[in-house]
């Protein structure tokens, strides 16, 4: 161990020495003069290396643009079709004519009335009847659905009244009115509409069968007056005020003229 100690300590005081060597020749400025001289002159006769190479740098590849202009598109041009591709608005797709609103809930309230939907059949025949009043079929079967229920007694009436204005010598007419009145226990109103219905009709089976029950089942009023006044009550309501009206300014101007 001493031997490479003392071999250490060798080499560390020749390093010493070269420092300071070094230094006490770069402190004077003519040895340092020499000094950079030397160490110039040995890098110009060294060989140099090549200089590097530069790299060209080429762009990146870019992606393709989309076009900004859109493609041509196909011109449309309107598509007339011909008198026969369309049907018209009076005929279907198969030439006939599509049913009526009236006449469809026409037909649907009969087959209501015939199975005993009574309710049903009102409702639908109303709606016929609203779409075309001046259909008499629609309106009878309505009377006729209306006559089953004493609550629309007072609507069949009206109904009736009508028909029997724009018909008065229809003898059915008369006759269920007179039913009505008959259902409705005024006798002697319904007694002088089956009288009226005879007078049009005077072999209507019906009104004949009808007026004899009333007759059987007695209380009707006799007499003249009591005729009188069943035939005044079986006239339509706006002919009985014009008759009340009538008859007083008739009085009116009796007791004008004796003052």
């Amino acid at each position: 161990h001493k031997s490479s100690s003392a071999e250490l300590k060798n080499d560390l005081e020749k390093v010493f020495a070269k420092i300071t060597e070094a230094y006490e020749k770069l402190k004077d400025s003519d040895q340092r003069k020499i000094y950079d001289e030397k160490i110039r002159g040995k890098a110009e006769s060294s060989p140099q290396p090549p200089p590097p190479q530069t790299q060209i740098s080429r762009p990146a590849p870019q992606a393709p643009v989309a076009s900004t202009t859109s493609p041509p598109q196909a011109t449309s041009r309107p598509v007339t079709a011909s008198a026969t591709s369309i049907p018209t608005p009076a005929t279907n797709a198969k030439g006939n004519k599509p049913p009526n609103v009236a006449e469809a809930t026409f037909a649907q309230g009969k087959m209501a009335y015939d199975r005993g939907d009574f309710v049903r059949a009102a409702y639908l025949l109303r709606e016929s009847v609203s779409n075309s009043p001046e259909n008499k079929q629609y309106r009878q079967l309505l009377v006729q659905t209306l006559m089953r229920n004493p609550k629309w007694f007072k609507e069949a009436e009206d109904h009736l009244t009508d028909l029997i204005q724009d018909e008065p010598m229809n003898a059915t007419y008369h006759l269920m009115l007179g039913q009505i009145y008959k259902e409705g226990g005024m006798k002697t109103r319904a007694a002088s509409k089956f009288k009226e219905a005879l007078s049009i009709d005077p072999v209507n089976r019906k009104a004949i069968k009808e007026l004899k029950a009333l007759q059987a089942e007695g209380g009707l009023e006799g007499g003249k007056g009591a005729g009188l006044k069943a035939k005044f009550e079986a006239l339509p309501k706006n002919l009985q005020y014009g008759i009340l009206i009538a008859l007083l300014l008739l009085i009116v101007l009796i007791l004008y003229t004796q003052l």
